[in-house]
């Protein structure tokens, strides 16, 4: 796992899944609050954790979670984090065509106020 701050509110993590570099990432927005764009498999979750540590942001400073489309290696973690307990007020978007194919999210998100919704920004 490493990170790579791209300017002052913007990080990547480079979350190497399946112990592979620069394959999968995550982008993280971080201000007041932070946003979680791409969150990766399910097998990324120690390392995007670490990643989210080493940048000091914790669970509750997590707003948004922001998926592009429902694929394991999109939104895996996602699923992964609720079910763990790492989200539990955060907002988690996805892309409004794959609102209905996001069965495997579903038994996770009942814990997320709203469950997934349509994203605002695509």
């Amino acid at each position: 796992m490493k990170v790579e701050k791209l300017n002052e509110h913007a990080y990547l993590i480079d979350v190497e899944s399946g112990g592979l570099e620069n394959f999968i990432a995550t982008y993280v927005l971080k201000g007041v609050r932070a946003a979680i764009i791409e969150t990766g498999p399910t097998s990324s979750i120690p390392n995007l954790l670490s990643g989210l540590k080493e940048i000091s942001i914790r669970a509750e400073d997590v707003e948004y979670v922001a998926v592009t489309h429902i694929h394991l290696d999109h939104g895996g973690v996602a699923a992964g984090f609720l079910e763990i307990g790492f989200l539990h007020d955060q907002r988690v978007f996805a892309d409004h065509d794959d609102i209905a194919g996001a069965e495997f999210l579903s038994g996770f998100h009942r814990g997320v106020p709203g469950g997934i919704q349509k994203s605002p920004l695509f």
